[in-house]
């Protein structure tokens, strides 16, 4: 994890790390502000013993290529991605997205062309389910 890399928690939100501090073993990873929508609290700090321990424990991902944080069922740009697409070294080149249920077609995204993300847990924790 590094400045200005991107991070996805395992409740679905990303965020940019600003600040990286590692002293006596600990790791803390200080991050954009994140909702939690589910407890109504603003987070922004990581604080482990180790990188290890805050990847393997907590599901966290990162990567300096937003891209590579995508899952299917994430929206990208309002479109739902249906598919991921890697490279031979097993890197995403681009993800593919259908809007309207395919009504206006595929669309390929590659990192450049990513502006905004919805992932597929944020999309369910704040979706309201009519007869609940």
């Amino acid at each position: 994890m590094n400045v200005n890399d991107y991070l996805r928690d395992n409740k679905g939100n990303i965020a940019k790390i600003i600040e990286v501090e590692r002293e006596n073993n600990w790791l803390t990873v200080r991050y954009d502000n994140v909702f939690n929508h589910t407890t109504g609290i603003t987070y922004n700090l990581i604080h482990f013993k180790n990188e290890e321990e805050i990847l393997e424990y907590n599901h966290i991902k990162s990567s300096p290529n937003i891209i590579d944080l995508i899952e299917v069922g994430d929206y990208v740009n309002g479109m739902k991605i249906t598919d991921i697409r890697k490279d031979l070294l097993g890197n995403v080149e681009y993800v593919f997205g259908y809007s309207k249920e395919g009504f206006e077609g595929e669309t390929m995204y590659y990192d450049d062309d990513i502006k905004s993300i919805v992932t597929h847990e944020q999309f369910e924790s704040m979706e309201y389910k009519v007869g609940e």
